[in-house]
């Protein structure tokens, strides 16, 4: 049997070398191919309907909007990607740290884990306009509301992963007579590492959604001020050019915790 086996490791190596690179191919084209495929039936869809341009664009249109009007959308775009990235760097920071200090300290998890909990249900959004009038119209508001929304989240499935390392790493590292700070950073943080990013990668969707309802709600700059501009000119297609930026920059914040992982965490399987 042992024999047999090292005859077709190599063999069994390059096919799983060859599935990989099939998966990674399909991951990234299967998602292009239904984007262009919805693309297409909504312009035949739009054209065939015959609908009036200021009730809903074309994709054709949108996109020649977004390229010929970039310069328009250009300063929105970093206003909307530079306050998601400061909130949601943050909002990880203390979720991390929050989650790990929950787990290590029963009574402070048992206190806080009420308000965690109310955080994760309560759209932060509702908050906004009250923090409108107590801080003023500005960027501090925005970020403000995307931390509020998004540790809560990191916290949760941070403090999730930490109390369920299994018991027996635990007891291992105190048979070894490891410090605490040794066992937490040798055996528990890597081991509750997954939960740390899907916590992550679920915060940076909070973050993108809080970002934009935010500037909806009272900035005159970022893509979702821009939304509202042009419905209020009736230019559908500045309107949709804006939420397929807005969607691009979310997509690219939940890619980059991916990536992140993949770096970071090697023995993944």
């Amino acid at each position: 049997m042992s024999r047999m086996l090292d005859e077709t490791k190599e063999k069994r190596i390059i096919e799983r070398r060859r599935k990989n690179r099939i998966s990674k191919i399909s991951s990234v084209a299967m998602p292009i191919l239904g984007i262009v495929m919805l693309f297409l039936i909504w312009e035949l869809w739009v054209i065939l309907g015959d609908f009036p341009t200021w009730q809903i664009s074309r994709p054709s249109l949108i996109i020649r909007s977004m390229l010929e009007d970039f310069e328009l959308y250009w300063p929105n775009i970093v206003r909307t990607f530079t306050s998601i990235l400061t909130g949601w760097v943050a909002a990880c920071l203390i979720g991390v740290v929050m989650g790990a200090l929950m787990a290590n300290y029963a009574l402070l998890g048992t206190t806080l884990t009420p308000y965690i909990n109310l955080l994760c249900t309560l759209p932060v959004i509702t908050l906004v306009p009250m923090m409108y009038v107590f801080m003023g119209i500005g960027r501090d508001v925005i970020i403000i509301a995307i931390i509020l929304q998004s540790f809560a989240i990191v916290t949760m499935n941070s403090s999730t992963g930490f109390m369920n390392v299994p018991v027996m790493r635990i007891e291992l590292m105190t048979s070894l007579r490891a410090t605490k700070r040794q066992t937490f950073f040798q055996c528990m943080f890597p081991s509750a590492i997954n939960n740390v990013f899907t916590g992550m990668k679920l915060s940076a969707i909070f973050a993108t959604t809080t970002c934009v309802a935010a500037e909806v709600n009272g900035s005159t700059v970022g893509l979702g001020a821009l939304v509202i501009e042009a419905k209020t000119y009736v230019r559908t297609d500045q309107m949709f050019g804006s939420i397929l930026f807005i969607a691009i920059i979310g997509v690219f914040f939940y890619m980059l915790s991916d990536a992140l992982e993949a770096v970071l965490v090697k023995w993944k399987e």
